[in-house]
């Protein structure tokens, strides 16, 4: 995580973690002020296995929609470098 993204609609990036799938940010959503978790796939692709797995996860995700205990997605994005998840901010991971 070197360069801080830009990414239309958010402000404040933060950094917050790395996995195998991509970079976690902390930001600010400017619509609504509140703060969200941006997840930047890194190395993807449509017919890449990371690509694969991501989409195994948002459709857990919106499967379970609604559930307390589940982290809400708030929006998917098409960056120039590749999807990204939008999601809400769980504090202490």
């Amino acid at each position: 995580m070197s360069e801080l993204p830009t990414i239309d609609g958010y402000v404040d990036l933060v950094p917050i973690g790395r996995g195998g799938l991509g970079d976690v940010y902390r930001a600010v959503q400017l619509a609504t002020g509140a703060e969200v978790a941006i997840k930047i796939l890194r190395d993807v692709s449509d017919s890449s296995a990371a690509w694969h797995r991501t989409r195994r996860e948002l459709n857990a995700l919106l499967a379970l929609s609604g559930h307390a205990n589940v982290v809400q997605i708030v929006e998917l994005l098409e960056l120039p470098a590749g999807p990204a998840l939008v999601m809400e901010l769980a504090p202490g991971g």
